[in-house]
This record gives C-alpha cells, sequence and structure tokens, in this order.
C-alpha cells in the first residue's frame, strides 16, 4: 500500500506493455486480494460509500447511452479508478496500515518538494515577468523537458500534502528532534508547492495548513504571529515571477483578445451546462465535434481541455442527476470521518485526505484522479475495518 502511494507521482511517466506503472501495481494488489483475502475484499466492496459510487457509474452510463457519439472511456476509466480504492481499504485494516499510509503521504509529497527545489527553483529565480500572461510562458518554458513534472497542478497538489502532513506531524508530535526535523520538512515543503506557479496549488497548501492548527484548538495570538513570521519569512525566498501570474480576471487579454486559460474554460461551461441541464451533452460529444467548436477547445495545444471543476464537468457530461449522486458520494465520505476532527493525528489525517480532494475536485475536472483513489481507501478502510476496533474497546479518537 506504501509503494502506490510514494510512487503516485511517477503515475503516466513509466509504461510497460501499455500499462502505466500506478496500473500495474493497483492490478497486482488486486490480483493478490482476490487470491489472498476474498471475503475481505467483498465485503469491502458492499461498504456503503461504494454503493454510492456504484449507482454513480449506473447513471453515468445509462444517461451516456442516449447520446450520439457514445463514449465510455471515462466511466470505465471512473470504475477502475474506485475499483482501487476498493482494492486499497481492504487493506488498511489495522493502525499499523494507517500509520503507513501517513508516512506515505509524507514522503510522496516531500520527494516532490525537494525534485521541484532542485529542478526549478534556480531558473524560476533568475526570471521576471510583468504580467500574468509572461509568467506563464515562463512557467511552460521552466518546465519544459522535465520528465516528471508534465502536470503542474498535480504536482502543486501532492507538493501541498507534504507541507500539510509535516505540519500535521509537527502538531502531534512530543518529541524535540522530530518536531525540528518535521518543521524544517514543512518550510521545505511549502515553499516547493509554490514552484510549480498553481494557483490552486497555493490555495490548498494555504487552506490545508490554516485549517490544522484550528482544528488542533492551537489558534492563538503566538501561533498567529509564529505562523506570520514563517510565511514572511517564505514569501521572501519565493521566486518573484511566481507572484506575476497569481492575478485572476475574465477580461480579455490585451495580447490574444480572449480571457485568460481558465475563466475562459468557465466562461464555456456555464454555456455547455445551461445548454443541456438535464442530461448533458455526453462525454463522447464533449471530446469528440462538440467541443472542437466549443469554448473547451485550446488552440495552444490543440485539443479539448475539461472545465476545471469536477461538478461542472460531471453536469456538461450527464446532467443533474450523476451530478447529484456525485455530490453525495462526497457527503457519504465526509460522514464517514472520525470526529472530533483535531482530536488526534488520526482523526486529523483523514480530514486533511478529505478536504485534499474535495479542493482538488474545485480545480480539476478528472473523475478517474488516482488521488480520489487514495485518500477514499484510506477513509473507507479506516472506517470499515478501524473504527470497529475503537468501538468495540470504548477508546476514543480525542484521546489517542
Amino acid at each position: 500500500m506504501g509503494s502506490m502511494i510514494i510512487l503516485f507521482p511517477l503515475e503516466g511517466n513509466f509504461v510497460l506493455g501499455g500499462f502505466t506503472l500506478t496500473f500495474i501495481l493497483f492490478g497486482t494488489l488486486t490480483a493478490f486480494a482476490v487470491v489472498r483475502h476474498p471475503v475481505t475484499l467483498l465485503r469491502t466492496a458492499f461498504h456503503p460509500v461504494f454503493l454510492v459510487v456504484y449507482l454513480f457509474l449506473v447513471c453515468s452510463f445509462v444517461v451516456e447511452s442516449f447520446h450520439l457519439n457514445s463514449n465510455y472511456e471515462v466511466i470505465s476509466r471512473t470504475g477502475q479508478s474506485f475499483l482501487g480504492a476498493v482494492v486499497l481499504a481492504s487493506f488498511c485494516r489495522d493502525s499499523r496500515a494507517l500509520r503507513t499510509a501517513i508516512y506515505s503521504f509524507l514522503i510522496m509529497g516531500g520527494g516532490m518538494c525537494i525534485y521541484l527545489i532542485f529542478t526549478v527553483f534556480g531558473v524560476l529565480s533568475t526570471s521576471l515577468a510583468p504580467d500574468m500572461l509572461a509568467a506563464s510562458g515562463i512557467r511552460y518554458a521552466a518546465f519544459e523537458g522535465q520528465y516528471l513534472l508534465s502536470n503542474l497542478n498535480g504536482m502543486a497538489f501532492q507538493a501541498a500534502m507534504g507541507a500539510t502532513v509535516s505540519l500535521l506531524l509537527w502538531t502531534t508530535s512530543k518529541k524535540m528532534s522530530h518536531r525540528f526535523w518535521l518543521m524544517t520538512m514543512f518550510l521545505v515543503c511549502f515553499t516547493a508547492t509554490f514552484l510549480p506557479m498553481s494557483r490552486s496549488g497555493i490555495f490548498t497548501v494555504v487552506v490545508l495548513c490554516i485549517a490544522i492548527p484550528f482544528l488542533r484548538g492551537q489558534f492563538r495570538l503566538r501561533t498567529l504571529v509564529l505562523g506570520l513570521s514563517v510565511a514572511l519569512v517564505i514569501l521572501a525566498v519565493i521566486p518573484d515571477v511566481v507572484f506575476s501570474r497569481m492575478s485572476f480576471t475574465f477580461e480579455p487579454s490585451a495580447t490574444t483578445g480572449r480571457p485568460e486559460g481558465r475563466a475562459q474554460v468557465l466562461l464555456a461551461a456555464v454555456d455547455a451546462i445551461s445548454e443541456e441541464p438535464l442530461i448533458g451533452i455526453g462525454a463522447g460529444n464533449f471530446k469528440g465535434a462538440w467541443g472542437m467548436w466549443s469554448g473547451f477547445y485550446s488552440p495552444i495545444t490543440g485539443r479539448v481541455v475539461g472545465a476545471h471543476n469536477v461538478i461542472a464537468q460531471i453536469m456538461i457530461y450527464w446532467g443533474i442527476v450523476p451530478c447529484l449522486v456525485w455530490v453525495f458520494l462526497f457527503w457519504a465520505v465526509y460522514r464517514r470521518l472520525p470526529r472530533p476532527f483535531g482530536g488526534s493525528r488520526v482523526s486529523l489525517f483523514l480530514f486533511v485526505l478529505f478536504a485534499w480532494i474535495l479542493i482538488m475536485s474545485m480545480f480539476g475536472h478528472t473523475l478517474y484522479n488516482k488521488s480520489f483513489t487514495l485518500a477514499i481507501g484510506v477513509i473507507i478502510g479506516f472506517d470499515q475495518w478501524i473504527r470497529p476496533h475503537f468501538m468495540l474497546n470504548g477508546l476514543s479518537f480525542a484521546k489517542r
């Protein structure tokens, strides 16, 4: 389980026989679960949250079948992604597995942050941009040819997870030596999260790092002063070109005559949803001729881009019913989190996982994002196998 989380940033970068590294790892784990733990896998597959997933897949399939040029690739890959969550949940059965998950996310995020710093920090530090358009050009030039950095927003989210988990462990650790190294790692990861120049990634790390002391009951004046001091030091280290890309406007650019990329797809999403709010336009049509003539077509990349929001993307694909089922799915996952959220390292970590994918779904449009697989798998594994042990022994999450 730990290897899948740690190697998650390599998804899509290593392909063997047409299969990605992530697919091979999940396939191996699935085969092992079917052979060695079939009953456990079956019980996990019938968890109430996964029943909602099946309902979503059925609704999406039915609606897609009503459209011309039906394409079931998105539905199929989403089903495979959540199958991975079922398998992962079936292996997350004890506190050792949960501890492995926590430190695996730390290693994953920390490794990505170190790679970012050694790869692009020097280039960005010597670059200047007068506006967002120029900053975006520098961004793509700095990351061009970087093997592991093809998805810049995804890298920022992974780096944000490294910063968040290190801060979480720092707030719950009692050994001074551990706290020193964790704080050092937090500072490195927090700084590195800015390097992909992703506004959504920066928003994620700021929100989660504010939420942790707040939920822990440590949001006092001393904490606020310390946090602001650390933030000022980090902001002084971050290359200036990063902040040139932090603006957002719906106004057309004087250079291109069009709004910036994210604003353009948001406006296109509003038009597409208002066109067919009940059953959408279909995933096949979106990726085909309809998408090529819509505001989702990018002349820069020569392909159709997504809506940068999972809810909007589902509405465009299949309309209101699958969208409501997806919202209920996230609500069902949220209801499985242990309370109080800041009562223990475990409850805080699970809340961070949920908040991580929730924010990601606000700024991304990939339904089969493997981040959903990892986070939901760990949360449901806890709820299915670990929570009953706590309840049976009368243990409180607030005391552990």
